[in-house]
């Protein structure tokens, strides 16, 4: 089964937000009005500590009123939907997914992630969200969970209950999303089920202003990666960063970019597919960026003498910039070559240096495209892995 989501990356991921939930808002209305049914039923109230007259916590709370539940009803999903309600800010919906998380064919696991509001020392609300999973077994319910980071004010929501480790049990796959001044920041996680415990796994996926994701072959694939800001730069292109659970870590394997227009876009691709694990894809696309045909880059800007200067305003430098980046795409294509024969990256390294007449002029073209989004190389990263190199 793949998720995914599709929204317009034009309209900006903070309209996307809204559209989100404005999606989710009709299908919320209906679940709600059943689940209150089933709260008036369970005649389910917020519980209270006795302890200076201090409101438990939303789990503490939960836990209290499964205790009381003792069996699950005919309709459990309505049920933690009509608990979720009662603290719910409101404009988030609440989605409960019924799975079997432990393998044993009985869909005994409800998984969903809820909100309330907290009131602190000095009267100030904030929103909370937990990563919650409700179990059934052995005749008792047992309610695990965890809180969202601050940073994301209550934005987190399940995104997918699949398997991303091919042993035929489910992981759940959890996204929250923090909303800067330009862009909104969506982080992908993902949790394990083991002996009865949620496990977290290690690492996680961040896209700037997501427009696709979906898991497909165990495997979880994210679209986006454009910022909404000037200051990033005109050079960005759209990926498509592909993760999967290894040694219960999830890793980033792959990243593949939309359209290459110019020869440093290509080299960008080459980049990327060295530093994960791809040097034939390395290879084709470091050839292609240094036999590209020179372009026109009306489109785009550059950083000449500490200035920002629109692209097609001085044609000179432009082609010195072309021609330096054709340059550095031989040189890490023979990089790649030679330590493909098994020389030390460090030996490697000063022979295609000398090898392709490298100095230390070609650094403020290489670093000439204009935006904090573009890789900042010097004479030490000049043989490194973008990877470590670059935060985009």
């Amino acid at each position: 089964m793949a998720y995914r989501w599709g929204y317009p990356i034009s309209a900006g991921m903070l309209a996307l937000s809204v559209m989100l939930m404005g999606a989710c808002s009709m299908a919320g209305e209906r679940a709600q009005e059943s689940a209150g049914f089933a709260a008036e039923e369970s005649g389910m109230v917020n519980a209270l500590s006795e302890e200076n007259g201090v409101r438990s916590s939303l789990p503490e709370r939960l836990q209290l009123e499964l205790d009381k539940l003792g069996n699950p009803t005919d309709d459990m999903s309505a049920w933690l939907q009509a608990f979720a309600a009662e603290d719910n800010p409101g404009e988030f919906p609440v989605n409960v997914i019924r799975t079997d998380l432990n393998g044993d064919g009985v869909a005994d696991e409800w998984v969903s992630v809820f909100y309330e509001n907290v009131k602190a020392q000095n009267g100030l609300e904030t929103h909370r969200a937990y990563g919650v999973v409700v179990a059934y077994k052995d005749g008792k319910f047992d309610l695990q969970s965890f809180p969202f980071s601050e940073e994301y004010y209550g934005r987190a929501e399940v995104f997918a209950v699949e398997d991303l480790t091919n042993d035929g049990k489910p992981e759940i796959v959890w996204t929250a999303r923090s909303v800067g001044a330009h862009t909104v920041m969506s982080v992908f996680t993902a949790s394990s089920w083991t002996e009865g415990k949620l496990e977290p796994i290690e690492g996680n996926a961040p896209i700037a202003d997501l427009s696709a994701a979906e898991v497909r072959d165990g495997r979880l694939m994210v679209t986006g990666g454009l910022i909404d800001s000037v200051g990033a730069g005109p050079w960005q292109r759209e990926y498509t960063a592909t993760y999967s659970v290894t040694d219960h870590a999830l890793k980033l394997e792959d990243r593949v970019y939309a359209e290459s227009l110019t020869p440093y876009h290509r080299l960008i691709d080459g980049l990327w597919a060295e530093a994960l694990g791809h040097p034939e894809r390395a290879l084709k696309n470091y050839a292609a960026a240094a036999s590209m045909p020179t372009v026109s880059y009306r489109d785009y800007a550059f950083t000449f003498d500490s200035e920002w200067v629109e692209g097609g305003s001085n044609v000179d430098r432009e082609a010195e910039f072309e021609r330096v980046v054709k340059q550095f795409a031989r040189l890490r294509q023979d990089l790649l070559k030679e330590t493909a024969k098994g020389e030390s990256p460090p030996n490697a390294c000063a022979a295609v240096r000398k090898k392709g007449g490298y100095d230390s002029s070609w650094l403020p073209l290489l670093n000439a495209p204009a935006g904090y989004a573009n890789p900042f190389w010097t004479d030490d990263n000049l043989c490194g892995l973008i990877s470590e190199i670059s935060d985009y």
